[in-house]
């Protein structure tokens, strides 16, 4: 009896989580960086950051984004942020791999 629950709680665990469901179709930014960002590790985590930068996906808004980027113009999430926002290419996938956790 106990191994059924364990599998339904875990099941209901991955499901609120969303690990491995699919991408919100209605936000092509956020399609773009979990796509892009599979299979592929942070360099380097920032949470203040990356969650500044994942909220900027997730309302497609790209004015906080270029608020961080006035303060710090070379930082490479910020730069992979603002290229998924605007539809371009992403010359660093690696650093989505930071927004990922936040989307």
């Amino acid at each position: 009896m106990r191994a059924p629950l364990t599998a339904l709680a875990i099941a209901l665990t991955l499901a609120a989580c969303n690990v491995g469901g699919a991408a919100d179709p209605g936000n092509p930014a956020r399609s773009t960086a979990l796509g892009l960002a599979e299979d592929r590790t942070c360099p380097l985590p920032v949470p203040e950051r990356d969650t500044l930068l994942a909220q900027a996906i997730l309302t497609d808004d790209a004015t906080p984004v270029e608020a961080f980027l006035d303060a710090r113009p070379e930082d490479p999430t910020g730069l992979a942020t603002r290229a998924v926002i605007a539809g371009q290419p992403v010359v660093d996938p690696d650093q989505l791999a930071c927004l990922a956790p936040y989307l």
